[in-house]
């Protein structure tokens, strides 16, 4: 742990994270606490509580916020800040301590910390985990990337800790829980981490530092993230496979106990989580479970009692015979095409388009050139590499598609609602992220559930 007393904080990136991390320092006790902590953020006005400024000694804010960070003596990084923005800062003065709020959790209480990483499918995976742990009895707390800071977890009493752990928590984090769940990799943050290696290593960080008494859960299917935990020294549990700890067979969930019993649990159609991604989340959770000896009805009450998270392949709206589904955290093609998957020939209409960073458009173009979809509606900027993408695929196959530019979210659905027949669905999956037009994918779910609600 690291020794506060006596010196110069700087939390650098003041969000949800920074907070938190300001409210830990300032509930040490006297002796321990800082000398002085003070906040830098690119954003060139922050709204402070009274309290957080009675705690502040100073606010480094706008283009100059990395100014005076050399005077320091800790700098706490927040998940959003690149590890690389503070390269020059480090340079200049290399005896500053570096740490984050992830890292003085793990510190502490690595031992009983089960961590979910992955690009699409761990925020479900974490909260269905924490929830079926809840339900066998065990005192779990969740936290992490989800909403809930670690560090406001630190000291509270618990059996277990699961945590939610993005690329930009793990990128620097010198300590690995004792369980890991890496579920899945696809081009994501690449603005954040430079490249695709880059982010694949900072998602491998999960395990680095597990030893023999640990374990890692992983699919088996998926040679990527096979090839990048290779050298884990942890216990290996795979899933998805008849061999492996827990697998689908004849469409019904089962797993191994550690014992190596074999449970047949429930059929797939009766848990309210759909898809092949969400099929994957509740082996990977069965895989974790099955260290716990939790009983076979435990289990099946509690995952076919779990309800699906906000903007997750989400029913919203049945208007005019048309169901609406809200699956606005789909950032990355895979995803969307998850969503696809999931309702199948039903889905007419999609909403697809955003930010664009750049990644390639064209699994996803050959997907709906197989679909059933008839008219796509397009965001931009991305949607026009989804376009080009559309066309090129549509072009060797003759299928044909209504595709249809919009600015704004309004515009979206009455064309969704004009174009959309009865009996089908109208997916909202972008496969890009949700800026400029919306601050983040919650808000972009949130406009699409208003915006049917209103019209």
């Amino acid at each position: 742990m690291i020794n506060w007393r006596d010196k110069r904080v700087l939390l650098v990136g003041f969000g949800d994270e920074g907070r938190a991390m300001l409210q830990y320092l300032s509930s040490l006790s006297r002796e321990h606490r800082p000398h002085a902590v003070s906040i830098a953020d690119q954003t060139p006005e922050i709204a402070l509580s009274s309290d957080e400024k009675a705690h502040i000694s100073a606010s480094h804010l706008g283009p100059e916020w990395l100014a005076t960070a050399t005077q320091y003596d800790i700098i706490v990084r927040s998940p959003g800040v690149p590890l690389h923005t503070l390269a020059p800062v480090l340079t200049q003065a290399p005896h500053i301590q570096v740490t984050s709020s992830t890292n003085l959790f793990m510190a502490a209480q690595a031992h009983k910390t089960i961590a979910v990483t992955a690009t699409k499918g761990k925020s479900t995976t974490a909260s269905l985990l924490h929830h079926t742990l809840v339900a066998a009895g065990i005192n779990a707390k969740l936290g992490g990337n989800i909403g809930i800071a670690a560090i406001s977890l630190l000291n509270t009493p618990a059996d277990l800790f699961v945590l939610e752990l993005s690329s930009y928590q793990l990128e620097d984090c010198r300590y690995s829980p004792h369980g890991a769940v890496f579920l899945n990799l696809y081009p994501e943050h690449l603005d954040h981490h430079i490249d695709f290696a880059r982010y694949g290593q900072a998602k491998a960080a999960i395990t680095e530092h597990q030893n023999e008494s640990d374990f890692l859960v992983i699919p088996h299917s998926s040679q990527i993230v096979r090839q990048l935990t290779s050298s884990s020294r942890a216990q290996k549990i795979y899933f998805g496979d008849p061999n492996e700890t827990a697998w689908i067979e004849n469409d019904h969930y089962h797993y191994r106990t550690q014992h190596g019993a074999i449970q047949k649990l429930f059929h797939v159609s009766e848990t309210r989580l759909k898809g092949p991604g969400n099929q994957q989340n509740i082996l990977a959770v069965l895989s974790t479970l099955s260290r716990y000896d939790i009983p076979a009805e435990t289990l099946t009450r509690a995952i076919t009692g779990f309800k699906p998270l906000p903007h997750r392949l989400e029913e919203v709206a049945t208007i005019a015979g048309v169901t609406y589904i809200n699956d606005s955290i789909s950032t990355v093609p895979e995803a969307a095409i998850n969503a696809l998957e999931t309702f199948g020939h039903a889905v007419k209409t999609v909403i697809l388009g955003g930010y664009d960073r750049g990644i390639s458009f064209e699994n996803l173009a050959r997907y709906l050139v197989t679909s059933a979809v008839k008219t796509i509606i397009l965001f931009p900027p991305s949607g026009a590499r989804i376009e080009q993408a559309l066309l090129a695929a549509a072009h060797t196959s003759g299928r044909e598609f209504d595709l249809v530019c919009v600015e704004s979210m309004r515009e979206a659905v009455q064309v969704a609602k004009r174009c959309t027949p009865p009996d089908s669905v109208c997916l909202l999956s972008p496969a890009s992220p949700s800026f400029p037009i919306f601050k983040n994918f919650q808000e972009r779910g949130e406009r699409f559930r208003q915006e049917l609600a209103s019209a």
